[in-house]
């Protein structure tokens, strides 16, 4: 077996003390911006992913409201962001409770109705109506059930994404026109 949950442990327990000291260590920026390639697409566009812009991720417009195929649209990079995040909390919570997994994989699947992005009908909510994730998950033989319960109990505490989509959030939006103040949309 490897030492890889041993090593996780105490990595955390690391972090736990030093948060504990120092709680404004805790708080961690995460971001994501656009990048302008072609003003006059309307369809395409690139989006630098992390604090540290460590990758860079293309997009393209919904199918639907007029994009192309063949490329991750905005929605499909949420649903993606939901499905790594409960991938990570799945394997974090494992590594905390001792369960070996044999085999993870999270798909998540979500509904839109585009009439209310397109204002066919202004009763039509716009953005997700629902968000379906399935987690096919094997651990190693042997492993006690109710271990793996406290497991998936734990990861679903833990998930980020999960978490926050969960709870009603506000979100700011600052725009800066033509290099100008930048004013706020209401949240």
């Amino acid at each position: 077996m490897s030492d890889r949950p041993t090593e996780f442990a105490a990595a955390q327990d690391t972090l736990r003390n030093l948060y504990q000291i120092a709680p404004e260590m805790a708080r961690v920026r995460h971001a994501a911006r656009t990048v302008d390639r072609d003003p006059a697409d309307p369809h395409r566009a690139t989006a630098w992913v992390g604090a540290d812009e460590a990758d860079l991720l293309p997009f393209v417009a919904e199918h639907e409201l007029g994009g192309p195929r063949g490329g991750a649209s905005p929605s499909d990079m949420l649903c993606a962001a939901l499905a790594a995040s409960q991938d990570s909390a799945i394997r974090l919570a494992a590594a905390r409770h001792g369960v070996r997994i044999a085999a993870l994989g999270v798909e998540v699947s979500g509904w839109t109705d585009v009439r209310g992005v397109l204002a066919i009908d202004r009763e039509v909510p716009v953005g997700f109506q629902t968000l379906l994730s399935t987690v096919r998950l094997e651990v190693a033989a042997g492993t006690d059930p109710e271990a793996v319960q406290r497991m998936l109990a734990d990861a679903e505490r833990t998930c980020i994404v999960l978490a926050t989509l969960r709870r009603a959030m506000s979100v700011y939006i600052r725009i800066q026109h033509n290099a100008q103040a930048p004013f706020a949309l209401a949240a």
